[in-house]
């Protein structure tokens, strides 16, 4: 069974005509392209999953467990976990959830933030596998490298952006987050219910009615561009966007985060073009 939650939206075809892309300081996030850090890696294609899923939702233990299994699989695959409620959620997530005219079931989950006639579409768990794999067949015609640093309490992270002359010269909004790679609670908004513990079939049989100390993973805790992506322009076919925080923004050591950047045509409604994650630590 899944939770079912309604949402009441404005419609959106492909991209929120009130909600533009933010173009604040161009000037500032541009520099020279530093092209000896790019390697023919960069354009493989990266799938970016995104999970809605809730604690209170009992169908999702198995989202989370075929998710970890795709990955560990397949490491052109990176997830991004939505959570609705409680500690784990962050305003991201409502922000997306605004931005969509859908009923949200949970757990769903975007692919690469794929759009239909009436907006950005959501799949079913049982799906996941063969859209992934026509996605990793889609031509790649933009690269992501990530270089993070840190000089006293500040830490930065340097994009460069490499595109084939189908985006020579034009824009792409990019949009840096800040994921802890695993979270581990005690009680509620971390207890994760579980329709599968009296199923033997199930990945979490006889855990209880309720998962305690489950890990919660790729959780949203910081971003640092604007929400609908800063809007990145190239000179030629080369551009870098820099942004930075404070360390103290951050309760761990930063081994226990990393960075998930990605660049949409339009704006963060659209469907992505390039997805990629790196470590803080």
């Amino acid at each position: 069974m899944m939770q079912f939650i309604r949402l009441v939206l404005i419609a959106i075809p492909f991209c929120l005509a009130l909600v533009s892309c933010k173009k604040e300081n161009v000037e500032d996030k541009l520099t020279a392209p530093k092209i000896d850090t790019l390697s023919h890696t960069d354009f493989e294609q990266m799938v970016l999953l995104e999970p809605f899923t809730s604690t209170s939702c009992g169908a999702c233990p198995i989202a989370h467990h075929e998710i970890e299994s795709i990955e560990l699989q397949n490491d052109q695959v990176i997830h991004l976990t939505h959570y609705l409620y409680g500690p784990l959620s962050h305003e991201y997530t409502n922000y997306i959830i605004d931005q969509v005219n859908k009923t949200l079931y949970t757990p769903l989950s975007f692919i690469q933030r794929d759009n239909g006639a009436s907006g950005v579409v959501y799949y079913a768990i049982d799906r996941l596998f063969e859209i992934i794999e026509g996605e990793l067949k889609t031509e790649v015609a933009l690269g992501l490298s990530v270089e993070t640093s840190r000089v006293d309490q500040d830490v930065t992270a340097e994009i460069t952006l490499n595109s084939n002359d189908m985006l020579s010269n034009k824009s792409v909004a990019l949009t840096v987050l800040v994921v802890e790679n695993t979270v581990v609670g005690i009680g509620s908004g971390f207890d994760q219910r579980n329709y599968g513990h009296i199923d033997e079939n199930r990945p979490y049989f006889n855990q209880g009615e309720y998962i305690k100390e489950i890990e919660h993973t790729n959780v949203i805790r910081h971003v640092m561009s604007a929400f609908d992506g800063d809007v990145v322009e190239f000179n030629g076919t080369t551009a870098t966007w820099t942004g930075s925080f404070k360390i103290d923004m951050l309760p761990n050591d930063l081994e226990a985060y990393s960075v998930i950047a990605f660049a949409n045509s339009e704006c963060s409604a659209s469907t992505i073009l390039k997805v990629k994650l790196n470590s803080l630590g």
